[in-house]
């Protein structure tokens, strides 16, 4: 019971591979199409509000790598916080987990610049089970000091692993020993820990340096299975427009309260999303596309498990162009999250 207490305070959750992009085929452009600025080529750019910047999601993985996503808390250690790092393209992932968390977010990230994990003393695979198992060391009793570092210890590992499309359960050791208690309030830490994917709506985090885009933690999980698609997805935008408080700790809205979500409806893999006229005008801050609130649409629905895009619509009519910038068809997630390689 303690396990599944645990579990739904970190609301871990699967996350699709993140392999996706704002789909858009290559054609020859005619006259009218080439006055318009394709917004993917828009992504390269910090975005800006109030003065502070956030790095939009993108699919730029530099040559010879491949992307990993990780999770390290805020300064705060309230909040986890996914940030993609560039590994070998033929290193082992299981492994390259470890090494990242680590070397910790860095010092000028904003977030924490302390690795949120300890010693490991090794790791390994079984693709019969999926299942990662991470042999800790009492070298190192990181994952036992205090009940706020061990939740974390914790929830970066189960996180950062359930973003790596093959792993399905991590099984934790001690000394290479299974051990009913390893963090702390948890009494059956021997049996290893299912990830499971739950509908997270994404938000924002400010830090003194920028901001961040990520889950916002829900300690009542959204139970898919008896909730219809129109409901459920209400109830996550409801929070892209409030944002989460948690104490003293406020996670900013993405989206301004005036837009409404007249429509949703699935097809298959592709969730529809129609808007009232509001969100043209948040669809753009200072003449440049509000890719904060775009990320976070397209974050928050697919995560909805099976929805792996979204397609939107003002008003009944596809958003093709606005503003002189051409939308894609449909948007996949991106491959890189919160890149850390621009500080």
């Amino acid at each position: 019971m303690k396990k599944i207490i645990i579990l739904c305070l970190l609301v871990f959750v699967v996350i699709f591979s993140i392999t996706g992009c704002e789909k858009n085929e290559s054609k020859p452009k005619d006259k009218e199409e080439e006055k318009f600025t394709d917004l993917v080529d828009l992504r390269s750019e910090p975005f800006l509000i109030d003065g502070k910047k956030y790095i939009p999601a993108h699919n730029r993985v530099p040559e010879g790598k491949k992307p990993l996503t990780v999770y390290f808390p805020d300064s705060n250690y309230m909040f986890l916080v996914p940030v993609t790092r560039f590994v070998d393209g033929d290193s082992d992932l299981f492994n390259s987990c470890i090494r990242e968390l680590q070397n910790g977010a860095g010092k000028s990230s904003g977030l924490s610049p302390y690795s949120p994990i300890g010693k490991i003393n090794n790791v390994y695979y079984e693709s019969k089970d999926r299942q990662v198992t991470v042999d800790l060391s009492s070298e190192d009793p990181k994952y036992a000091m205090g009940s706020t570092g061990s939740m974390v210890y914790l929830g970066s590992l189960l996180r950062s692993y359930a973003e790596i499309p093959d792993v399905d359960q991590i099984q934790f050791l001690l000394d290479g020993k299974k051990v009913e208690s390893i963090f702390h309030g948890s009494t059956d830490d021997d049996k290893p820990y299912k990830l499971r994917k739950h509908p997270e709506a994404y938000v924002l985090l400010e830090t003194e340096r920028r901001l961040y885009l990520l889950p916002a933690p829900n300690y009542e999980p959204f139970k898919t299975e008896v909730s219809k698609i129109e409901d459920l997805s209400k109830e996550l935008f409801s929070i892209l427009k409030a944002g989460k408080k948690f104490g003293d700790f406020q996670l900013k809205p993405t989206v301004q309260k005036d837009v409404k979500l007249n429509k949703v409806k699935r097809n298959e893999n592709v969730l529809e999303l129609d808007f009232n006229e509001v969100i043209k005008d948040d669809l753009f801050l200072k003449d440049k596309p509000n890719f904060v609130l775009l990320d976070s649409l397209v974050y928050t629905f697919t995560s909805i498990p099976g929805i792996d895009e979204i397609k939107i619509s003002i008003e009944g009519k596809p958003l093709n162009t606005l503003n002189d910038v051409k939308f894609p068809e449909s948007f996949k997630r991106f491959s890189v999250i919160n890149d850390l390689t621009t500080e």
